[in-house]
């Protein structure tokens, strides 16, 4: 989402209400999308010689669980869509709004499926294993770092890239001033719905793995309910308060990371950033590491987990600079920073315990603190591209179309 409004052209702001609406009409026709995979199957199961029909058994009980799940997750869903529109006027409080002429695309609704299972990874009991390879050491650095809990509401952590916002919620539970920022509609909707629509823990049943037919163990496998959340946001600041404990100042920013926080007002402002599965979102990690170390203040500490994918490296038309995690630390140190911590970390990623299929990386850990300024002779050229120039199909090497040093703002504050 690029922004409130005020610093958007008119046609910035309806491609922005489009893309919102869009994703939101996604969450609705997800019902659409995976019974039309399932009928696939039942198609094939039917198209089956006698022979091995009488084999099988009866499939329709298969189908009708199938179904079921289906409708479930629809019904879900349709509750995160719905509390979206309130979201949406937090947005765009004011102005004409033209109907939804964008239809949702395949890689739309892919996200929607992908996104069930996020709701597992951070807010389910199944995904505490994962929470806690990937989570705990964050917390237990910055608690090393600040373990005076009542100092921590002065201490400024960002987390870009904070998708469903369990790490930036949990932050604030240990006395931090967090603020999340999001790129992804189906992120941000979807974290909002959790922080502030959910009354209880446990109170919403899905079926993340119903869109999932291969690699199944137990048929009963792929209709598994899976309940959520494992804790309520509400019922978890209210322990707290009971405690005697404050929660930290909790926000969430939407927006491109390199728009929103490449601005005069945020440099040296942030005691913490952290990025976790973050930094190979990047076309070029040259310019997260940049504005990473603008945004800090002197002694600021970064953490980082997450691996190297390079989400954009087999993308034809993409831009994409695939460091190896030698040359990034070595850029890294280069640009001012200490390493004080560095190790690997194997750890799933929303992986269905069940499936004969897991993803496991086997991350980089690392916390650095910012104990100086770049080495180059050109350390002070502001060279972060605008990140709209990555999505034009150009080859060109970022110099060649530079933007000049931030001048106002570019990017957008959500919320």
């Amino acid at each position: 989402m690029g922004g409130t409004g005020q610093d958007m052209s008119p046609m910035d702001i309806e491609q922005e209400q489009q893309s919102y609406m869009r994703i939101a009409a996604a969450l609705r026709n997800y019902r659409t999308t995976s019974s039309n995979a399932m009928q696939r199957q039942q198609r094939h199961f039917g198209a089956l010689h006698p022979k091995y029909k009488e084999l099988f058994g009866d499939h329709a009980p298969l189908f009708e669980k199938w179904e079921a799940a289906i409708d479930a997750n629809q019904q879900f869903l349709n509750n995160i869509a719905h509390a979206s529109d309130f979201l949406f006027d937090c947005y765009w409080p004011e102005g004409e709004l033209k109907p939804l002429y964008e239809r949702p695309t395949a890689l739309d609704m892919d996200k929607v499926a992908s996104t069930l299972k996020m709701f597992v990874r951070d807010w389910g009991a199944e995904g505490a294993i994962e929470r806690q390879l990937t989570y705990e050491p964050i917390y237990q650095c910055l608690e090393r770092h600040w373990p005076d809990r009542a100092s921590r509401g002065a201490i400024k952590v960002l987390v870009p890239g904070s998708g469903l916002s369990r790490l930036a919620f949990e932050l604030t539970l240990r006395g931090f001033a967090c603020q999340g920022n999001e790129y992804s509609h189906h992120m941000l909707i979807g974290g909002h719905f959790m922080l502030n629509h959910l009354t209880q823990r446990d109170c919403a049943t899905i079926y993340p793995y119903v869109d999932q037919s291969i690699n199944v163990f137990r048929r009963s496998d792929q209709t598994r309910a899976v309940t959520i959340p494992d804790m309520c946001p509400a019922e978890a600041v209210q322990a707290l308060n009971e405690e005697g404990l404050e929660q930290g100042d909790f926000s969430m920013v939407a927006g491109d990371f390199l728009e929103v926080y490449n601005r005069p007002h945020e440099v040296g402002t942030w005691g913490s950033v952290v990025t976790c599965y973050f930094i190979d979102t990047a076309h070029n990690i040259f310019e997260y590491i940049e504005t990473i170390h603008r945004v800090l203040q002197p002694g600021g500490v970064w953490v980082n987990i997450g691996p190297l994918l390079y989400h954009f490296s087999d993308a034809p038309d993409e831009y994409s600079v695939d460091l190896s995690y030698d040359e990034l630390r070595r850029i890294i140190v280069s640009y001012g920073f200490t390493i004080d911590e560095e190790r690997r970390v194997q750890c799933g990623y929303t992986v269905n315990k069940d499936s004969m299929k897991w993803a496991v990386f086997n991350n980089i850990y690392f916390s650095a603190r910012k104990t100086g300024e770049p080495t180059i002779a050109s350390k002070d050229v502001f060279a972060v591209k605008p990140p709209h120039l990555y999505h034009d199909g150009e080859d060109a090497a970022p110099g060649a179309a530079e933007c000049g040093p931030p001048q106002g703002d570019r990017g957008a504050q959500g919320g």
